[in-house]
């Protein structure tokens, strides 16, 4: 009876603990690799999807959507330019890239920054079934305190099942020189959500029809 009850107060304690690791946000910096299969496999498919990515911006552009996002709307309009647009007006601009079947492939977010202090975007990366493959925020920006520009990138791979499986944590100066994050001020780091499934995605980011 003794064995039984601390049987089940250890795996209690096991099941809180793993409930309040999932919650936690991973920091910034945060570098993860278990190099296993199941990673290996993951980053596989992550530049097999990366790859059509870049092949669709340099040989078909066209294929490319392009929408933006006014202040006080959670709207996304669709735009052949930004051109004709109103800078005061416009908070965020979009790329989006389906599959043949119309599918979410990819979306990159990018706010826009009134000051010109930081450069930030966020790419996701979804496979056919519509699941997050991998997530990518990318920040450039002045007045870190450690080179005259810092460039952050962050990348953060994922299961079909939506497990955090690796993450990857790089920050140069603007001559690609690695550079210690210790040393740096960091003013610009904007809270973010990555979102696992594209039903997700489309539900926090509706498209004006």
């Amino acid at each position: 009876m003794r064995y039984n009850k601390f049987l089940f107060i250890f795996i209690v304690v096991c099941i809180y603990f793993f409930s309040a690791c999932k919650q936690l946000k991973v920091n910034e910096e945060a570098i993860f690799d278990p190099q296993n299969k199941e990673s290996e496999q993951i980053l596989t498919e992550f530049e097999q999807i990366g790859g059509k990515v870049d092949q669709i911006f340099q040989k078909r552009n066209f294929l490319v959507e392009l929408y933006y996002q006014e202040n006080n709307s959670d709207e996304l309009v669709l735009t052949p330019s930004l051109n004709d647009l109103s800078v005061d007006k416009l908070k965020i601009y979009y790329n989006i890239i389906r599959y043949e079947d119309g599918k979410l492939m990819y979306a990159a977010e990018f706010p826009l920054s009134k000051s010109g202090d930081w450069d930030i975007i966020y790419e996701s990366f979804f496979d056919d079934k519509g699941n997050l493959v991998a997530f990518t925020r990318k920040c450039s920006f002045f007045n870190s305190g450690c080179a005259d520009i810092a460039r952050e990138k962050s990348e953060y791979f994922y299961t079909p099942s939506h497990k955090l499986i690796k993450k990857t944590y790089l920050i140069m100066d603007g001559n690609d020189k690695p550079l210690r994050y210790q040393d740096c001020v960091f003013n610009y780091r904007f809270p973010y959500t990555i979102y696992k499934t594209t039903k997700q995605w489309l539900k926090h980011h509706p498209i004006k029809k």
